[in-house]
């Protein structure tokens, strides 16, 4: 909310609504939404971060966001913004299969499995060739 109006138009939605004000057709919408929204997540991290800090710079959390966005939303971005954000630095392929993270996560993911299928999805040569381009475009 950066605006008065959306502010305005915020507070009079919530001020006319009410609990379990929503019909039975509005909940099965919505569940519906949300199964299918839940359905194109590959990994479901929570992004808490406790699997950090990864021995090699992994940002674990960082892949499986990008991973999560890219079979939700689909298109480039979420491929461009995953090597934006993990450059060489800090990608899936870097992990080692360590361990270190999988002792930490309270979701109990099998994160260097999820690591390699986000390497194999996200770590493509021609993706980071993409990254470089859009960032020399960028910052030029």
């Amino acid at each position: 909310m950066n605006d008065d109006k959306i502010i305005e138009e915020n507070i009079n939605a919530a001020s006319e609504s009410s609990p379990n004000s929503l019909s039975l057709e509005e909940k099965q919408m919505l569940e519906k939404v949300k199964e299918e929204f839940k359905s194109k997540i590959k990994v479901e991290c929570t992004n808490c971060a406790y699997c950090m800090p990864c021995p090699q710079g992994v940002d674990i959390p960082t892949c499986f966001s990008s991973y999560n966005d890219k079979s939700i939303f689909g298109g480039f971005k979420p491929q461009v913004m995953y090597v934006n954000a993990t450059e060489d630095k800090s990608a899936a392929y870097k992990c080692t299969q360590c361990g270190v993270c999988k002792k930490k996560c309270p979701q109990e993911i099998a994160i260097i499995e999820e690591l390699k299928n986000v390497s194999n999805s996200m770590d493509k040569w021609y993706y980071r060739l993409l990254g470089k381009i859009v960032k020399l475009i960028i910052y030029r």
